[in-house]
């Protein structure tokens, strides 16, 4: 019989934006599982210090799989565009508003092999040009607060620029995009992790053999026929969908990592992870363009 498996392996990253090396606890883990004839393997879980070295790891295991005959499922727990409205604001005139921006982020983010960065100084750069205030981003340590970057979260009536919330997100618990500090503070590494995603997709050797979905698939159910040639496909991923009972002394984001990898691996063997590339049916059309053009969608959010 033929296997409904739709990849070979999978690999589930929980990101940071942590401004220090940081392992532990709140830290980056990722997660590898691979197919060795029936049986689901898991390859390797890494708890790199700092995202240079994440990117680095992560990118010799994607390199591993272009020109093969196996397929691998990445996914990064950070959203891959924004509300709707963002990227022509910012990058005006653009065929591709989610590329733009995930370009356009590769070119302002500064960070070092220490993980200093520059992120609130790019918020802070996007308020000025998007309303001379300071939103839509907010959120911030002391010592960073400036002219166009608060810590606390602006007024409604000068936040109201863009929806809080993609669609994937308005029936969730999911925080907003424009959060950038505190706990939950998705904004900031959504600003950290999308540089390295535009890394990972124009890279020399993976870029022809990777897809974004739902952005180059379209947000529908695929098969065997629509991943023909495709080693590498990337999905936004939310490990809080998975339900953990942890242990003493057991790391979330590592369990978070693990379970989520072995959920997706389950579902492929069973022939139903096909479903969740679908999204949400109740979505108009202009909704689900919306979605493919530049908010993206979370996997397995229905």
């Amino acid at each position: 019989m033929t296997s409904p498996r739709l990849f070979d392996a999978y690999l589930v990253v929980d990101w940071s934006a942590n401004s220090t090396p940081k392992q532990g606890k709140d830290s980056i883990w990722w997660c590898h599982l691979a197919w060795v004839d029936d049986t689901l393997e898991i390859v390797e879980i890494q708890n790199p210090a700092t995202r240079q070295q994440a990117y680095a790891q992560l990118h010799v295991i994607l390199n591993a799989y272009a020109g093969t005959d196996k397929r691998l499922l990445v996914g990064f727990d950070f959203a891959y565009g924004y509300p709707s409205g963002f990227a022509s604001a910012i990058v005006p005139g653009v065929k591709k508003p989610w590329r733009a921006i995930w370009e356009h982020l590769h070119t302002l983010i500064e960070d070092d092999d220490s993980n200093r960065n520059n992120r609130f100084a790019v918020a802070a750069q996007f308020n000025r040009q998007l309303s001379q205030g300071c939103a839509p981003f907010w959120g911030c340590p002391n010592n960073q607060e400036m002219p166009n970057l608060s810590m606390r979260k602006p007024k409604d009536e000068q936040a109201d620029l863009f929806p809080e919330y993609r669609l994937a997100e308005q029936n969730g618990t999911a925080h907003a995009v424009w959060k950038c500090c505190y706990p939950g503070s998705v904004g900031s590494q959504v600003l950290m992790g999308l540089p390295y995603l535009y890394q990972l997709i124009t890279d020399s050797q993976l870029s022809a053999v990777s897809r974004v979905w739902p952005f180059e698939t379209g947000l529908r159910a695929l098969d065997e026929e629509d991943l023909q040639g495709m080693n590498i496909v990337h999905a936004e991923i939310y490990p809080s969908i998975v339900s953990l009972e942890l242990g003493p002394g057991e790391v979330e984001d590592k369990e978070q990592v693990v379970v989520l990898a072995d959920t997706f691996a389950d579902l492929d063997r069973q022939g139903e992870l096909s479903v969740l590339f679908a999204g949400r049916a109740s979505l108009t059309d202009g909704e689900k363009a919306i979605v493919e053009n530049e908010e993206g969608w979370i996997l397995g959010v229905f």
